[in-house]
């Protein structure tokens, strides 16, 4: 795939969703782009329960143990595109967590699932202090509160809901003042990948990044949750395109 900037055709790289926020991504051959991002990118989160009866989000950047979980696709090929994918736990050494049979297992999970049967409750999600969620089944939370030692929960957040930005809202009206020129007026209601509907990288912005790190040390894309890779394009070009047209 290739996307064009100033007539020049750069090529796409790699193209990655991440199913469940904060845990590893999925590489993908194509993806569908909708007006939040590519298809099924961030529609799930994971939630701690509170003593008060809320919900603290995770985050990676807080807690590390998160990393620990990859997302992928299913081992065997499909003639249309997979309608679930699974999640693996890869046990560090030395362990964090007092080893469960859990943590040797996979769990699968539906990128759409069947909301009727769910518990719907509500987080805070960007300025939206009430926005709807709902929990996914026990077997599912079972396991990833085995693997992460403490309790944990699965919500589904959907595929189209998004966030508006309303003009009465002054800190949403500022963030989104800043993006404007990036983002088309369909997609104004960004979900939950922090800034915009997609997130983009460079190959040739990562490998300017590594001499300027401390030692040996080298960075790597996935540590900017990345869904657009790009590669043919000059260190740091990003910065300075104000769109971006898909082919």
């Amino acid at each position: 795939m290739k996307i064009k900037r100033d007539e020049v055709l750069i090529n796409i790289a790699q193209l990655i969703v991440y199913p469940i926020k904060s845990l590893r991504g999925i590489s993908l051959p194509s993806a569908t782009l909708t007006p939040q991002g590519l298809l099924h990118d961030r529609r799930y989160l994971l939630l701690r329960p509170r003593d008060d009866g809320s919900w603290g989000q995770m985050f990676v950047g807080d807690r590390p143990e998160m990393a620990l979980f990859h997302c992928e696709l299913p081992s065997t090929p499909a003639s249309s595109p997979p309608s679930s994918f699974t999640v693996r736990y890869r046990t560090p050494s030395p362990p964090i967590t007092p080893p469960t049979p859990a943590q040797a297992t996979t769990i699968t999970i539906p990128f759409t699932p069947e909301l009727d049967n769910k518990v719907k409750t509500q987080i805070k999600l960007h300025t939206i202090k009430s926005y709807p969620a709902w929990i996914m089944d026990a077997s599912i939370n079972e396991w990833f509160t085995a693997c992460f030692g403490y309790p944990v929960v699965l919500a589904f957040i959907g595929d189209s809901l998004g966030i508006c930005k309303p003009k009465t809202d002054t800190v949403a009206s500022s963030w989104l003042q800043e993006l404007k020129a990036t983002i088309p007026t369909q997609a104004s209601n960004v979900q939950f990948s922090d800034n915009a509907a997609l997130l983009v990288t460079s190959e040739a912005s990562l490998a300017d990044l590594h001499p300027r790190l401390p030692g040996e040390e080298k960075a790597v894309h996935e540590k900017f949750r990345p869904n657009i890779i790009l590669d043919g394009t000059r260190a740091w070009d990003e910065d300075f395109w104000t769109s971006l047209t898909f082919s």
